[in-house]
């Protein structure tokens, strides 16, 4: 298949591509505390190939085909991803999978304090940057179509433990656009930076990397010594300081702005690092192409692996959110033009940060009737 082969999806009615309802994926969030096994080696050329990849000189995406060969970590890491999650529901042979637009969708985020990001409007400082709330999909198709077309599952896997954590909420969308459900959300996920800490979630659902719920201090890091020689070539404790994700060319999911201690442009030593990974099955994006050879030559070929044993998230790691518990309710305006959808959110922010310090950076989150509210604005 071409790389700019313009592929016509069909839906089933679950809104997923045909045929990826019927196979045994694990759609629900799963955490893996410990899934990327890094060496300092790993860990110091993922720091080095993420900052040359997340550059204006290429793509805000790159394509893994399933039946590809990797050419270098980066590659090998989304082949890691897509192995993780399609094992144990499919075989190489299987007949139900159409193997020439099956593979990862992957891209990567780097960025530290007072550095410009790539976006649709040009550049803007980093400290200003917010990833706000949005479905993962075929961005092409529906710009081009209006269709709103998922892949199967979305993923994060965090190389720093700075910053704002990722909030998944269970509310879909319909391939038109429209909302499904009555627009009360029960449920989500919160998952807080760890490094090689990798999630996944159904990319069907609502998410976004509010800053607003971003700790006030660093999460504790086994590698942090590590994670600054990495990113700085200099031997030493790693500095205090804020970091801002970064939100790729075309919009699409980055893993979010975020704070510690004083603005981002002031403590330029802290760097949060992210490898963005969506699962595709049967439906290849519209005009993402593979990473340009140019690029493959400048970056590091190390074997990359991945764990395949998710936590399990016990009732300590459960809390209830209501209008009267949640203190605050947080209000966001988004959409394509950032202005089609309205949510408003009840959530206990002083009880997620209370479980992100006793070392449960996953949190289940249930909301009571009217404390996660969405409508077309």
């Amino acid at each position: 298949m071409e790389d700019d082969d313009i592929h016509l999806a069909s839906l089933d009615q679950e809104g997923r591509v045909l045929g990826v309802s019927d196979l045994k994926m694990d759609f629900g969030f799963r955490s893996f505390p410990e899934a990327l096994q890094m060496s300092d080696k790993l860990l110091k050329d993922l720091f080095i190939d993420c900052r040359y990849v997340d550059s204006s000189l290429f793509d805000s995406t790159f394509w893994m085909p399933a039946t590809g060969k990797p050419r270098c970590t980066l590659e090998r890491l989304a082949a890691a991803v897509f192995e993780l999650h399609t094992s144990h529901a499919f075989k190489p042979d299987d007949s139900r999978v159409d193997w020439a637009r099956t593979g990862v969708e992957w891209w990567v985020q780097h960025c530290r304090g007072g550095e410009r990001e790539k976006t649709k409007d040009g550049e803007r400082l980093g400290e200003k940057k917010e990833i706000g709330f949005h479905w993962d999909k075929d961005e092409e198709m529906r710009c081009m179509d209006g269709i709103y077309v998922h892949a199967a599952v979305s993923t994060v896997t965090y190389l720093t433990s700075a910053g704002a954590p990722t909030l998944i909420l269970d509310q879909r969308i319909g391939a038109g656009g429209e909302l499904l459900g009555d627009g009360s959300i029960k449920a989500g996920h919160c998952s807080f930076p760890r490094v090689g800490k990798h999630v996944s979630f159904d990319a069907r659902h609502l998410h976004a990397v509010p800053s607003l719920l971003a700790p006030s201090h660093s999460a504790p890091d086994f590698s942090r010594k590590r994670r600054r020689e990495a990113d700085t070539g200099i031997e030493g404790d790693e500095k205090d300081g804020s970091v801002d994700g970064s939100k790729d060319a075309k919009g699409r999911v980055g893993d979010g702005q975020s704070r510690t201690s004083g603005s981002a442009a002031s403590h330029p030593g802290m760097t949060r690092v992210t490898f963005l990974a969506n699962v595709w099955v049967n439906h290849r994006p519209c005009r993402v192409k593979r990473l340009p050879e140019i690029a493959v030559k400048h970056l590091s070929d190390n074997t990359v692996k991945m764990c395949g044993k998710a936590a399990e998230l016990d009732s300590r790691m459960q809390i209830s959110a209501s209008r009267t518990n949640g203190k605050s309710m947080l209000e966001f305006n988004f959409g394509p033009s950032g202005k089609e959808y309205h949510l408003s959110l009840a959530i206990p922010i002083a009880k997620l940060h209370e479980l992100e310090a006793s070392q449960h950076d996953s949190v289940g989150i249930r909301f009571s009737k009217g404390a996660a509210t969405i409508k077309l604005a």
